[in-house]
């Protein structure tokens, strides 16, 4: 049987409120920092910053005087330096991925959106549609 699947990949939705990130604005040295980490590779992030994603954050912390550094690392080891505080955050999970690690707090605002379709050469297809992902209004 094939679904319909849609899944929501969010900005930063599993930034990690570090110590930095916490302090009031008059604590922090100019011009701020912050130390983000993924697992994400081309062209979604790249080490040279290339990538679409590296290009949109740096442009939106730009617009606040955020000075972005991108740290590519293993999935399972990127979490986890997100939530022992020695990244201030990581980006590009989904939703579900928060419920694992304590300390991540998921920050709503998406990144991306993805709908995943089937596509069958034969008409003949049996297989039920699963209406009821986050883009069909449920």
């Amino acid at each position: 049987m094939i679904h319909k699947m849609a899944a929501v990949i969010t900005l930063l939705s599993l930034c990690v409120l570090s110590a930095q990130a916490q302090r009031h604005p008059s604590e922090v040295d100019s011009p701020r920092q912050l130390v983000l980490a993924t697992a994400d590779t081309p062209p979604y992030s790249s080490e040279d910053g290339s990538g679409i994603y590296d290009r949109l954050l740096r442009r939106a912390f730009d617009r606040i005087d955020v000075s972005l550094t991108i740290r590519h690392l293993p999935s399972e080891r990127a979490l986890l330096e997100a939530d022992q505080g020695r990244v201030d955050g990581e980006f590009a999970r989904t939703e579900q991925v928060a419920q694992g690690y304590s300390n991540l707090v998921r920050v709503p605002a998406p990144l991306s959106t993805w709908d995943f379709v089937a596509v069958a050469r034969e008409r003949a297809f049996r297989g039920e549609a699963d209406d009821t992902g986050p883009n069909q209004g449920s």
